[in-house]
């Protein structure tokens, strides 16, 4: 899966958070809310990598590689089993090397010649308003707790993280469109 968005993130109070999305609701009357719990491991030495679950479920686990070019992010995954996750995170890379899945073989180099390695696990409530109609996404991540000794709690549902509610993450995505991909590669190379 690819995506491309021209994005902008901050941090907000609870009350900022509130009128926010009130705001928002009331400007695009045809937005559809979705609540994701997800839990993540971070990668120390390495910010473009993250393994990702959403709602618990052991099917769902992708590798996302997310990276900025010219203003634009853009992010790609490659689903994982709960083993090849497993493995992952005991420290046995061998299964990556072996795979036609383009990020996880990237991530298989990150670690063999530069040392990355797990960093710090995460749990988060996502809550998108997705616009359809102009293509924009805001996500409220709140909550959101972590751990760096622990990593056997990613598969753990009755893990306990504390949440905060005064640390509330507000981002913005505008999905961007083939033209304008098209512009910012030709003019980084004109």
């Amino acid at each position: 899966m690819i995506n491309m968005y021209r994005g902008k993130a901050s941090k907000v109070t609870e009350n900022e958070y509130l009128l926010m999305k009130m705001f928002y609701m009331e400007k695009n009357r045809n937005v559809n809310v979705e609540y994701n719990l997800v839990r993540e491991l971070r990668f120390k030495n390495n910010k473009e990598f993250i393994v990702r679950m959403n709602q618990m479920n052991e099917d769902e686990i992708y590798i996302i590689r997310s990276y900025d070019w010219n203003g634009i992010t853009n992010t790609s995954s490659d689903k994982i089993s709960k083993e090849e996750c497993k493995r992952l995170i005991k420290g046995d890379i061998s299964w990556m090397n072996d795979t036609d899945r383009l990020i996880v073989n990237n991530l298989y180099l990150q670690i063999l010649y530069n040392g990355v390695r797990i960093g710090e696990i995460s749990e988060a409530m996502k809550e998108s308003c997705v616009d359809i109609e102009n293509e924009q996404t805001t996500t409220f991540t709140y909550g959101k707790e972590w751990s760096k000794t622990n990593f056997d709690m990613f598969f753990d549902s009755n893990a306990k993280f504390k949440y905060k509610n005064n640390n509330i993450l507000a981002e913005v995505h505008t999905q961007v469109a083939g033209k304008e991909i098209m512009a910012n590669l030709v003019s980084a190379y004109a």
